[in-house]
């Protein structure tokens, strides 16, 4: 069975190097434990 996980959550620009870092040790876990894949996107246009 195949399926996907999304999540969206605001991180405000000052955070968001930090974020991609904790963001990429949870992609090497998940991947672990099975995901196939992992994608991190950030948008640069929002108004949050």
């Amino acid at each position: 069975m195949s399926y996907v996980d999304g999540y969206v959550l605001p991180v405000p620009k000052k955070n968001l190097k930090a974020y991609l870092r904790m963001a990429r040790m949870g992609g090497k876990i998940w991947r672990k434990h099975g995901a196939l894949d992992y994608k991190e996107c950030v948008g640069d246009d929002l108004k949050t």
